[in-house]
């Protein structure tokens, strides 16, 4: 097999959602999943659909390493938001929430 084929075992090694997922090669996952701002029009659109205001409250499921919920905050300061994940790795190398 070439280079750039996704193997099985780098389908595996996605399936446990760590380093390699997150920020390994991109045959194992996302290839480096940072932080560039893309979320910061779902978090208004999101918002605007679903009435949120200061007071309201985002929880998040399988938040990943909270790149959303970090642009909620940014843009929303007053909102409560919290997430989760499955992925320890995900959890410990999130974006930092207030």
């Amino acid at each position: 097999m070439g280079p750039g084929l996704r193997t099985i075992r780098h389908r595996i090694i996605a399936t446990y959602r760590g380093k390699e997922f997150y920020d390994g090669d991109r045959n194992s996952g996302y290839g480096g999943y940072s932080y560039d701002g893309r979320w910061l029009p779902i978090a208004r659109n999101m918002r605007q659909e679903y009435g949120l205001g200061d007071g309201s409250a985002v929880l998040q499921i399988g938040c990943e390493k909270g790149l959303l919920l970090h642009d909620f905050l940014q843009l929303y300061p007053k909102m409560k938001v919290r997430g989760t994940d499955l992925s320890d790795y995900a959890i410990a190398h999130a974006m930092t929430l207030g």
